[in-house]
């Protein structure tokens, strides 16, 4: 529905993903810190919890005769977990309760931030009755909603509750009216629970969750149109058929398919030139009505009305429609000045050369402020000059020179640019674990290197080497025992190139 940095949090992986999912521990810290950060970012506008109730499960008190059964666990006098619980059934049940703690801080840490978030769990789960929960339940006013699983696509009969603080999932309240016939629970034919198939949520529950989400998002103001790199995406499809290069996947619709996008009544027939849709169509307002009554149906343009939008929106194939703003500014700019463009240049690069002298002594102050080592990085750089002329040109990413002066983390969260298009990409593992996977693969790295087989080829890479150690670029270890823990080594080699050899 537009909202394309999604993903999910497990610590188990599924052997086909439908979605992308990162592999954290949330009882790992480092991993929990990870998250935290994600939840930070200006990028989280919602959260979704769903622990795991298997020691939560009231199934458990269900206990069959002749048949082995589940073990109980918890009760409604000890929804903590049972005071007489050992071994392995103890450890399962400390651990759940670890998550759910987490779970409630994270929660917290969601409200603090103002973000949206809901956690999930079966509406009669003893999950909501341990000791974290009830404290979150009792300290903040928070959204409760209750639906069986069956008026959203299931064959079974499961109550669902949804604890929240997102006004819209109000109305995803749906209970079964009893007319219709369910499957039975218990242990399926091929032997497993019938309680395992239900833990994913039916097609139609994830459809109406998103859909709501999408509307108070649109309440809000934010705007769930496509996101800019979609649009981007086109304008590079159209450039690859405007130069006869076949697209490698469809292309976007020029002009939308539909006129507009209606509810309508689910037993009145179909307008006409109208069609059914199966699911939401992104850009179009989300509906928040009763799935059960209305359903979304998309209004095609008449023949006239479609060849007016086309004409709106010019032949695919205009190259000053493939550029960015910036660069049709510059076309524009040079096709008005003409001859005095080189003039207008002149000018201007004179104009910078004296700027630059009369900021010569901030530079030097500014350059005074950083480390030795950043100091001689930079030392050529006229970094004072470049956010005066930053300013000058109204650039968003105000930030740039002082991040330019500090440096940029290899690791972590890349700081905000302003300018180029935001994309979520949660780190696969932390900083504490790739440091220590460099004391492993160091020794691997050592094991790797070995002569190229061309005795002028390793020559020249080694004179080239020792010339970046001359110059400081490179600091040359003598005892690879010195190497402090957590030292990266990088195994080099020369490539031929015309009269030279290139380092890789």
């Amino acid at each position: 529905m537009g909202l394309q940095d999604s993903f999910g949090i497990d610590l188990k992986l599924p052997q086909t993903l439908r979605s992308p999912i990162i592999k954290y521990d949330l009882t790992n810290e480092e991993h929990l810190e990870l998250v935290k950060n994600l939840i930070r970012s200006p990028q989280c506008c919602y959260v979704h919890f769903a622990p795991p109730c298997g020691t939560s499960s009231r199934a458990r008190l269900i206990q069959r005769k002749g048949r082995w059964n589940p073990p109980i666990v918890r009760t409604d006098q000890y929804p903590n977990g049972l005071p007489t619980l050992s071994g392995t059934l103890a450890i399962r049940v400390a651990a759940a309760n670890k998550l759910y703690e987490i779970t409630c801080d994270l929660i917290q840490l969601c409200l603090e931030l103002q973000k949206y978030f809901s956690v999930e769990n079966p509406g009669r789960s003893f999950m909501w009755q341990t000791t974290p929960f009830v404290k979150l339940l009792s300290t903040f006013p928070l959204l409760q909603v209750l639906f069986h699983h069956c008026r959203y696509g299931s064959s079974r009969r499961k109550l669902t509750k949804l604890v929240h603080n997102i006004p819209t999932f109000q109305t995803l309240e749906c209970f079964c009216q009893g007319d219709h016939p369910h499957d039975p629970w218990g242990r399926t034919p091929d032997g497993k629970w019938s309680t395992a198939e239900e833990t994913a949520y039916p097609w139609e529950l994830r459809k109406a969750i998103a859909a709501k989400l999408m509307h108070q998002l649109q309440t809000d103001g934010y705007d769930c149109s496509p996101p800019v790199f979609a649009l981007q995406e086109a304008s590079l499809q159209t450039m690859r058929a405007s130069t006869d290069i076949q697209p490698r996947r469809g292309l976007p619709s020029m002009v939308s398919e539909f006129e507009s996008v209606q509810n309508h009544p689910i037993d009145a027939p179909l307008p006409i030139n109208s069609r059914r849709l199966s699911t939401q169509v992104r850009g179009y307002s989300a509906s928040t009505d009763d799935k059960s009554s209305s359903i979304s149906i998309g209004i095609h343009r008449s023949p006239e009305k479609f060849v007016s939008e086309a004409i709106k929106v010019g032949h695919p194939t205009r190259v000053h429609s493939l550029f960015p703003d910036e660069i049709s500014d510059v076309v524009a700019l040079n096709l008005k000045r003409g001859k005095n463009m080189a003039l207008t240049r002149t000018e201007e690069i004179k104009r910078w050369i004296s700027l630059s002298r009369d900021l010569s002594e901030l530079e030097a102050d500014f350059k005074k402020t950083m480390s030795v080592r950043r100091r001689t990085i930079l030392k050529d750089k006229k970094l004072i000059l470049l956010r005066n002329l930053l300013a000058e040109a109204g650039h968003e990413d105000v930030d740039l020179v002082t991040q330019l002066s500090g440096g940029f983390d290899l690791t972590g969260m890349l700081p905000e640019s302003h300018v180029f298009n935001r994309r979520v990409r949660p780190a696969v593992i932390s900083c504490g674990e790739l440091r220590r996977a460099a004391d492993l693969g160091r020794a691997g790295i050592l094991q790797s290197v070995k002569s190229s087989g061309d005795p002028d080829l390793d020559r020249d890479l080694y004179a080239a080497t020792l010339k970046e150690v001359s110059k400081g670029f490179l600091t040359e270890v003598q005892d690879l025992m010195t190497l402090p823990q957590g030292a990266t080594l990088t195994r080099r080699f020369g490539v031929k190139q015309k009269n030279k050899v290139r380092l890789i």
